[in-house]
């Protein structure tokens, strides 16, 4: 695998975890998902130690989910999660291309 791609999802928390990633990580978050958020400070200490990539973004004004709750057709879209889901689809690309 040549990278990971974590949407809002708990990152790693456990040194011999983080040490087993072979590839760079890259993180989509939400502002407004303080559980998932509350993951990356340890997470990127680890990363850190293990001498691992480890690049977290975290989108302001969106909420946990907003990939899908920012899509254009939805009919509730919120700013921020649509803000956020632009950005991010942006980031991904760029990523993907960088491979």
């Amino acid at each position: 695998m040549k990278a990971a791609y974590s949407f809002y999802g708990a990152a790693v928390d456990k040194a011999e975890d983080a040490a087993k990633i072979a590839c760079p990580v890259y993180g989509f978050y939400a502002e407004n998902d303080e559980r998932v958020d509350a993951t990356i400070p340890k997470a990127e200490e680890l990363m850190k130690a293990a001498g691992k990539k480890y690049e977290p973004v975290i989108y302001k004004g969106a909420g946990h989910g907003f990939m899908r709750s920012g899509e254009p057709s939805n009919p509730n879209v919120r700013e921020g999660d649509k803000a956020a889901r632009d950005e991010a689809w942006a980031r991904w690309k760029m990523l993907l291309k960088q491979l």
